[in-house]
């Protein structure tokens, strides 16, 4: 039975700026001479003049307002292709990790010449398609899971300190090594529940929960359009936000997001 088990574990784009650069010189002024053969102290006069910075050339780079090179703006440098403007499609932010998703516009868009390795940072072979795909991770994938994301965080653990384990908070879409946001914290407003929750993980597995008792078993699913009915929702990156309308009328009730972790 491979059903899940519950768990109480709760290419960087460079902006460059042109413009000219006035410098100042003066010379050293010649020495007084001494003795009866003075003469008037010389000064140079001030000497100006501008440098030009050389102009960036940018090739299989993603970088933001560029327009890409099918509309390339010109006041950031030159184009030489294969330069991208838009969403890289990241699967999560958190933990530093940028791998891919599969229908990111970064897959097969580098410089095989450029490449000065067999494997990516994860230990993944380069070059899986037409090209590398841009960044530090090769290959688009469709999901994470803890492990991906924080190879070197344990699950059970709580990094920093806020009383919820690491899975509970990678789970919720929060990064678990980064000081804590309780804007992923569930919230009940009245008769409006909200939750947070990581939507392109394969190792979480999400219910929504009533009990008239907090005792163990006493636990059950709430039904959509029986218990409530879901207000709005929106998503940001790998974070999701549900806000619920309760319908139930027991005059107690307990809610809670249970998040099991998926084998």
């Amino acid at each position: 039975d491979e059903s899940p088990e519950p768990s109480n574990e709760g290419p960087r784009a460079t902006r460059f700026s042109q413009s000219p650069v006035t410098f100042f010189r003066k010379k050293t002024p010649e020495p007084v001479p001494t003795g009866n053969d003075e003469k008037p102290l010389k000064l140079a006069p001030f000497v100006t003049g501008t440098e030009t910075p050389s102009t960036p050339t940018f090739s299989h780079c993603l970088v933001a307002n560029s327009g890409g090179s099918t509309a390339w703006n010109t006041d950031l440098g030159t184009d030489d292709g294969n330069n991208i403007d838009a969403d890289p499609l990241f699967a999560s932010t958190n933990g530093g990790r940028l791998f891919l998703l599969t229908d990111s516009p970064a897959i097969d868009m580098g410089d095989n010449t450029g490449s000065m390795t067999v494997y990516d940072l994860a230990g993944n072979r380069r070059s899986q398609g037409e090209g590398i795909d841009l960044g530090a991770f090769e290959g688009g994938i469709t999901s994470v899971n803890f492990t991906l994301l924080f190879p070197n965080s344990d699950p059970t653990a709580d990094d920093n300190s806020n009383g919820n384990s690491n899975y509970h908070d990678y789970a919720l879409g929060a990064d678990p090594t980064a000081p804590h946001d309780p804007s992923f914290e569930p919230l009940l407003n009245g008769d409006q529940l909200t939750f947070s929750f990581r939507n392109n993980a394969a190792d979480v597995f999400l219910q929504y929960q009533k009990s008239e008792t907090l005792m163990t078993n006493s636990w059950t699913e709430m039904i959509l359009g029986t218990d409530y009915t879901l207000s709005s929702e929106s998503v940001n990156g790998s974070t999701s936000t549900q806000t619920l309308d309760l319908l139930t009328t027991e005059p107690t009730l307990f809610f809670r997001e249970a998040l099991y972790r998926a084998k």
